[in-house]
């Protein structure tokens, strides 16, 4: 127990064993949760994203293996097998911020490594939401639509050296193995009403990838 990263590994290996071989109708994951550090048991929206994280710190150094990923790559050839692959390789992934300024057409880009991916749910009704519910799929093309900056929200350039109109958008340049999804059913501010639009997962699922220089 207690709020170290071995307590947290040790905890999550227990929980994983009882899902697996218990024969009880439910397993408390209350080993787990009270395993985890003071700043994650505040009941913020973060949790879920800021757990995952602390998690994959917990197991690395469980394993011996460094606690901050660098970066998505393959397992080498001959190397340890799946089960022993080190988290970060698991699920890190690599994705790219660009901004296209409307004036001169110059482009800024930032790369950023991820663990998860944070999708808004949209509430009932909305962009045509039915009760049936919205498949995980349509969540992850809006993440990935290009979004138009204007008004307030217009982007510096440092090229035009004024405010200009733009365009974002957000790449996928390296899949992690495992992608992990983090739901936002708040809105912004507090007492938002939570959203609780059904969201359909499939079984597996392509991203699509586009590396440095704009291949598909």
């Amino acid at each position: 127990g207690g709020g170290g990263g071995g307590g947290g590994a040790r905890e999550l290996c227990r929980l994983l064993a009882f899902l697996r071989m218990s024969r009880r109708a439910s397993v408390s994951p209350q080993g787990l949760l009270s395993s985890f550090p003071p700043y994650l048991k505040d009941g913020g929206q973060q949790d879920a994203s800021e757990g995952v994280r602390w998690l994959l710190m917990s197991v690395e150094a469980a394993l011996g293996a460094p606690g901050a990923p660098h970066g998505p790559s393959q397992p080498p050839a001959g190397g340890d097998p799946p089960q022993r692959m080190a988290p970060h390789i698991a699920f890190t992934g690599k994705s790219r911020t660009e901004v296209t300024c409307s004036g001169c057409g110059g482009v800024s880009s930032r790369g950023d490594l991820f663990v998860d991916v944070q999708l808004p749910v949209p509430p009932e009704g909305e962009g045509g939401v039915t009760p049936e519910g919205v498949p995980l799929e349509r969540l992850l093309e809006a993440w990935l639509r290009p979004e138009s900056l204007s008004g307030g929200e217009q982007y510096q350039c440092d090229t035009c050296g004024v405010k200009r109109d733009a365009e974002r958008r957000t790449l996928i340049e390296e899949a992690p193995l495992c992608l992990m999804v983090t739901l936002l059913r708040f809105g912004a501010g507090h007492g938002a009403a939570k959203t609780c639009t059904k969201v359909s997962v499939p079984r597996s699922l392509t991203l699509p990838v586009r590396g440095v220089g704009g291949g598909g």
